[in-house]
């Protein structure tokens, strides 16, 4: 079996094209009912959206490609306040929950805000309808905790899941039970522009 081949691209590489779809992605029921802002976002909003990320130097934004085929996004903001960068990200089709490429998102994310964006802890918060997302925390992370107070999301109120992962928990534990998977179908070879 032949590998694939990883590029991560952030926003100022991305074509037109791609940052135009990105919308259409977001926007997928599958994708946009696991967001706390669900929402159909217009074409203003977007790009009002890339502009505010384009200007920030605490945020980014990265398309992942698969032999150059987009399956993932990823979105980052840090904050020098709390010292944390948070993540949120989302596989482009069902076809790629399928196929199990969640987990080839997850370890690229942490990689690249560990050792690339040098960032040295990751909080993430997951909606409780998003239970594949929960689970693999759980399984990942030693401490996915539930917020005290739920939150109102498009009307109801909702449980929310906070995951907090430091670098050395990554590098001491939890990047290894992804390592050797990712790396069965995966060339070592990575691309990451930025």
């Amino acid at each position: 079996m032949e590998k694939m081949q990883f590029k991560a691209v952030e926003l100022k590489f991305l074509s037109d094209d791609i940052i135009k779809q990105i919308r259409n992605w977001r926007n997928q029921d599958f994708v946009r009912l696991q967001m706390f802002t669900q929402d159909i976002i217009g074409e203003k909003e977007h790009i009002k959206w890339v502009e505010t990320i384009k200007k920030d130097e605490n945020r980014h934004l990265f398309v992942f490609f698969l032999d150059d085929k987009p399956f993932a996004v990823v979105q980052s903001r840090y904050y020098p306040e709390y010292d944390y960068v948070e993540t949120g990200d989302y596989l482009i089709s069902t076809d790629y929950q399928a196929l199990g490429y969640g987990t080839f998102l997850k370890y690229y994310t942490n990689e690249i805000m560990y050792y690339v964006l040098n960032y040295n802890t990751i909080h993430g918060e997951i909606l409780d309808t998003n239970k594949k997302n929960i689970n693999v925390g759980k399984r990942l992370f030693n401490n996915v905790k539930k917020v005290e107070e739920p939150r109102i999301v498009a009307g109801e109120f909702h449980d929310v899941y906070i995951i907090d992962s430091c670098k050395s928990d990554w590098e001491n534990n939890q990047k290894r039970h992804l390592e050797k998977l990712v790396n069965r179908f995966i060339d070592s070879d990575i691309e990451i522009m930025i």
